[in-house]
């Protein structure tokens, strides 16, 4: 028996032909079980990225400016100070300098960006055995002190059981002798990591104003230092000038920072904040900025291969206060600054700038140094897969006559930004800000998120759990399956002519019923969310709440493909600890920057 064989491959089009409508419906099947996993992620990042896999972040650095301040171990006439913390199984050493505030809070200095990023990773809350918080904030208080800072404080929320209210931050002060006086200098670092149910409130946006879970731990935040200030009879100096503010912090502590320094550039008035954040998500908005205020000494460090600085939405009129400092550009200009990749934020460098090689090289290097053997869980991702599904057919000389399958092929390289970007586009302009929170998205990705958080739930064992294969064939089996042999009949009926006509492309309801009936028979999932409150079948109608939206704002197979089967990887790029390494490779106080001169 002779048989032929013919395979088409569908190319990226807004108009989808017969054939491309069934696959179309096939990568919407996929796409939701995918999303499943991955799209409450999207709307803040999970526990498991932040202290895993923490943020992959640096920002750019004209390391030949800084250089001509450093004269021997000392920077800008002060002592660089050595230190180190242990965490994770790791050694993080540190360098540290009183010259930091010597130069303007407006120009951007790679020695702090990266010290501000160190002490976002030691704001880490230290979880002891048995559940154990008492020695929540042990490594940013001991760095701290190593750095000279003094009349410690810490929240006391560092050493109860979070809530989805709950924020933390530890706070330190010292007098630092500068050109232009002595200087009180207070440090603020907002917990950046194992804060559990803290992450609801970052899903938490409201209907108008700055992002509402992000607003309120900044208020929080902004009244400790104020009352720190008042513990130590600093309000006046502060107001005076004599006291000069350093905030820094990563992920929801970065949005968090970034929040705050704006509130206390309007409290207490323009050069008296140096603030570095870390792969920020977008909390603020422009209505708040008020025009007698500078904000370019808040200073954000981002990487657009990296999902979460995009959350909250651009399109939803969200923006990071100060300036974007994009990792994979080595030249910045605080005097001329530019549109950010982000869309609403201000750039002093070009934040639509492709890694380069050779700087993933030594980001990889610097990496294996710290990590060991398990340096590949940190490395970052500069390249995914593209996919594509693959229709194919062949004909027989026996009934039915022409027998066709479907396959998931790769089709070439795409940047993970233009995976993420897409995303997040279609998701934020196919639902409003106002729909997110009537529709009950909002109250669902909160659900969701305090669960996966609090329950020692990581993103692979939802992954695993569902067993991807065997999900997409019996929901295709539910839902396509007809369809697709009706179309198989009609090239028998007329097999010289491609039929004019195929049965209407299910809804996306009807396959979004089909995922949900194969993930409540999956036993693993149950297995998995038996605690869930309201149970596995409202774990399952809450997750699929928040994928459904994103499904619909796609119209390309190839992206629906592409995202599904890519989501898991696109966190590996937010972990504080690939983004300290990233900042140590444009530090020259580090090997990995002098090793690139």
């Amino acid at each position: 028996m002779r048989k032929i064989n013919k395979t088409n491959k569908e190319t990226k089009t807004t108009k989808l032909s017969k054939v491309s409508s069934i696959k179309r419906s096939i990568a919407t099947v996929i796409a939701a079980v995918m999303m499943t996993t991955t799209a409450s992620s999207i709307a803040a990042p999970m526990v498991f990225a932040e202290q895993s896999t923490n943020a992959a972040v640096v920002s750019t650095m004209n390391t030949t400016a800084a250089e001509t301040r450093i004269k021997a171990d000392q920077y800008n006439g002060h002592d660089i100070i050595d230190g180190s913390y242990k965490f994770d199984g790791y050694t993080i050493d540190f360098k540290y300098s009183d010259g930091f505030f010597e130069t303007s809070a407006k120009e951007y200095d790679p020695h702090m960006a990266t010290m501000s990023c160190t002490m976002a990773y030691a704001s880490t809350t230290v979880i002891k055995k048995d559940y154990d918080f008492s020695e929540g904030p042990k490594n940013i208080k001991d760095t701290l002190t190593q750095m000279g800072f003094e009349d410690l404080y810490a929240s006391d929320a560092y050493t109860q059981v979070p809530t989805p209210d709950t924020v933390a931050c530890a706070i330190g002060s010292k007098n630092v002798e500068t050109k232009n006086g002595t200087k009180k200098i207070v440090a603020i670092t907002v917990r950046s990591a194992n804060y559990e149910k803290e992450w609801a409130s970052n899903v938490t946006l409201g209907k108008d104003g700055e992002a509402e879970g992000f607003a309120k731990a900044a208020d929080q935040v902004t009244k400790e230092v104020n009352q720190y200030l008042e513990d130590h009879d600093m309000t006046k100096g502060a107001e005076d000038g004599d006291v000069v503010f350093w905030l820094s912090g990563f992920s929801r502590g970065g949005a968090t920072a970034n929040l705050t320094a704006k509130r206390l550039i309007d409290q207490f008035g323009n050069g008296k904040v140096y603030a570095y954040t870390i792969e920020a998500p977008q909390g603020g908005v422009a209505s708040a900025e008020r025009s007698d205020r500078d904000y370019t000494c808040i200073h954000n460090i981002t990487c657009k291969d990296d999902p979460v600085p995009y959350v909250a939405p651009t399109e939803w009129g969200f923006k990071r206060y100060g300036v974007d400092h994009s990792i994979y550009d080595e030249n910045w200009d605080s005097e001329n600054l530019q549109k950010s990749f982000f869309g609403n934020n201000l750039a002093d460098n070009d934040c639509f700038k492709d890694v380069s090689y050779e700087r993933l090289g030594m980001v990889k290097d610097e990496i294996d140094k710290v990590t060991g053997s398990k340096a590949s869980d940190y490395y970052p991702v500069a390249s995914f897969d593209s996919k594509t599904i693959g229709f194919h057919y062949e004909f027989d000389l026996t009934p039915p006559f022409i027998h066709f399958w479907f396959s998931i092929d790769n089709d070439g390289k795409i940047a993970p930004s233009d995976v993420i970007n897409s995303f997040v586009h279609n998701l934020s302009t196919n639902v409003s800000r106002s729909q997110y929170v009537d529709n009950g998205i909002q109250d669902a990705a909160e659900h969701v998120m305090s669960f996966i958080n609090t329950n020692g739930v990581h993103l692979k064992d939802i992954t695993d759990a569902i067993s991807i294969g065997d999900t997409i064939w019996n929901t295709i089996k539910d839902s396509i399956w007809d369809y697709a042999w009706d179309y198989a009949e009609q090239i028998v009926k007329n097999p010289l002519d491609i039929p004019s006509w195929i049965p209407p492309v299910p809804s996306i309801d009807n396959l979004i019923d089909g995922v949900k009936a194969a993930l409540n028979e999956n036993q693993k999932i149950h297995d998995i969310f038996q605690n869930y409150e309201g149970g596995v079948s409202q774990a399952i109608d809450d997750l699929l709440k928040v994928a459904v939206h994103g499904l619909d704002g796609f119209s390309s197979v190839d992206d629906i493909l592409t995202f599904a089967y890519n989501a898991g990887d696109i966190y590996q790029n937010h972990c504080t600890l690939q983004s300290i390494c990233w900042l140590r490779t444009y530090d020259s106080f580090y090997p990995a920057a002098q090793s690139a001169k």
